[in-house]
């Protein structure tokens, strides 16, 4: 039922109350997506050490076993197997990086190839020295990987949701609206800032002037207190005035 639910579960919303949800399922997403990451690079370090003794598992030394045979071998023959362990050690790593990304189907076959490995060793069991210990990575990683398998299937319908990768509503504005321009924008922040940097200058120079103006009074107040005006009478007197 929750598979047949998918879909509506993540269905995007007219005023995007879908972001929340797709948001949070994909923080999700991302962590388990890491943990499977560092456990299959954990087997495929334990791979490549295996091939330096010539320590093979069932299902990861597949190639090995094609290839090279499971019986005892020649010198050419173990530097062969080691080298397929080792190949096959970074096709484990690329598988992880992919499931990590966008392409989660490969997780669901990292998922197949560990639940497969305790099935081959109990089919075949003290065939091999390594049989439990791939037993053991088996089951640890279909536990680690078992979540996946919800990952990649909510991941197909989400990544085809209206607001994906970033389901932010403030992104989202600023792509359908992108002649917008806020107040913290680079061109919308020059210019407020310039705007402020003229009222300053305006403001300052108008106390400039009012400063000039009132030394000016005051100069002409102080002469005008200096004059004589006994000496300007005789002056008129004199001129007949």
């Amino acid at each position: 039922m929750e598979l047949m639910n998918s879909g509506d579960k993540y269905r995007a919303m007219p005023d995007h109350s879908h972001y929340t949800l797709c948001s949070d399922r994909m923080t999700v997403i991302n962590e388990k997506g890491k943990k499977a990451f560092y456990y299959t690079f954990i087997v495929a370090l334990i791979l490549s050490a295996g091939s330096m003794f010539n320590v093979r598992f069932n299902v990861l030394s597949l190639m090995s076993d094609l290839m090279v045979g499971r019986g005892a071998v020649s010198s050419f023959g173990l530097i062969l197997s080691g080298m397929l362990n080792i190949l096959s050690s970074l096709f484990l790593i690329l598988l992880a990086v992919l499931g990590k990304a966008k392409y989660k189907f490969c997780n669901v076959i990292l998922f197949s190839m560990y639940l497969a490995m305790p099935i081959a060793c109990l089919m075949d069991f003290g065939g091999r020295s390594s049989d439990i210990l791939t037993i053991s990575m088996g089951i640890a990683g279909v536990w680690v990987y078992f979540p996946m398998l919800s990952a990649w299937r909510d991941y197909k319908v989400i990544s085809k949701t209206e607001g994906f990768p970033y389901f932010s509503e403030r992104f989202t504005n600023q792509v359908e609206n992108p002649d917008y321009k806020t107040d913290y924008s680079k061109d919308g922040g020059n210019k407020k800032s310039m705007d402020e940097t003229e009222k300053n200058i305006s403001e300052k120079e108008e106390q400039q002037n009012t400063e000039l103006n009132l030394e000016r009074a005051r100069e002409i107040a102080e002469k005008a207190n200096k004059i004589d005006f006994g000496s300007y009478g005789e002056y008129r007197k004199n001129r007949g005035e």
